[in-house]
């Protein structure tokens, strides 16, 4: 009943809007609140897995309510989406644990070192490939606060 309110709420509000991005913002949020549907449908259907999924929920609703309150509310950094889509984060890692442990069994202390291992290496792969390409260069396209914030001067 309440899902089935808010997407009412968001079918009006989203006609309301009178810009060109109205069928791309319309069809996001309408897979967005159709996922969080179909996973809480989920959790009320069977019992099986039922607190990862309850989690999965959870992020799925924080990612949605982030979403919207960023794209139609106009607040400063850090706001209300910004703590929404950490939330999401941590809601996501309790959820991947649960079914891991759910459907895994009880692991050693060996694969969760090799998957600590695998994870680091692969968000340093990714630090030093994907960042270079993302940051801005000096002089191209930053400013002066920019640079003065991330420059290295000594102290003293």
């Amino acid at each position: 009943m309440v899902l089935t309110g808010l997407c009412f709420a968001f079918l009006v509000f989203a006609t309301l809007r009178s810009d060109s991005s109205l069928l791309i913002d319309t069809s996001y949020y309408g897979v967005m609140v159709l996922a969080v549907g179909l996973v809480a449908a989920r959790v009320l259907s069977t019992s099986v897995e039922r607190g990862a999924w309850v989690l999965m929920t959870l992020v799925l609703v924080c990612d949605l309510a982030a979403d919207l309150t960023w794209t139609y509310l106009d607040l400063p950094f850090p706001s209300v989406a910004d703590a929404l889509w950490l939330a999401s984060y941590v809601f996501l890692f309790g959820a991947l644990i649960l079914l891991g442990r759910d459907r895994l069994g009880r692991t050693g202390k060996a694969i969760w070192l090799d998957g600590i291992i695998v994870t680091l290496t692969l968000s340093s792969l990714g630090a030093a490939l994907i960042l270079p390409a993302v940051r801005p260069r000096r002089g191209e396209g930053s400013d002066r606060r920019t640079e003065r914030g991330t420059r290295r001067r000594p102290t003293g």
